[in-house]
């Protein structure tokens, strides 16, 4: 992602990741997932990461805490992407709500699950 220009953190001590674009960066947000697509595969899954029941119900649970805390949040593509939108000013509103529903966050194909 770096190297396609977005600037993100590095990966915390679970191994979890946290891909946020920037106001006006859109465009460059969505080339640069394009470019790294394969190495996102590698880590949540393909296209068949919702096929999996077990999965596709924890991508459940953890967007409908998400919701109780106020973010606004589809649910899981049939793809097994999350999507959310969050207003301008709203990032510590997404911190609080991750951190109350870390218990509910999908584990990263690889985590050994």
């Amino acid at each position: 992602m770096r190297e396609n220009g977005v600037e993100m953190a590095d990966p915390d001590g679970s191994g979890k990741i946290r891909i946020q674009a920037q106001k006006g960066e859109e465009a460059k947000m969505e080339k640069a997932m394009k470019e790294c697509q394969h190495f996102m595969e590698d880590v949540v899954g393909g296209k068949d990461a919702a096929a999996d029941p077990k999965r596709r119900d924890e991508m459940v649970r953890y967007v409908q805490c998400m919701r109780e805390q106020g973010i606004e949040m589809e649910d899981p593509d049939p793809n097994g992407k999350l999507r959310l939108k969050l207003p301008d000013g709203g990032e510590q509103k997404l911190k609080a709500a991750e951190a109350a529903c870390k218990e509910f966050q999908p584990a990263m194909q690889g985590d050994g699950q």
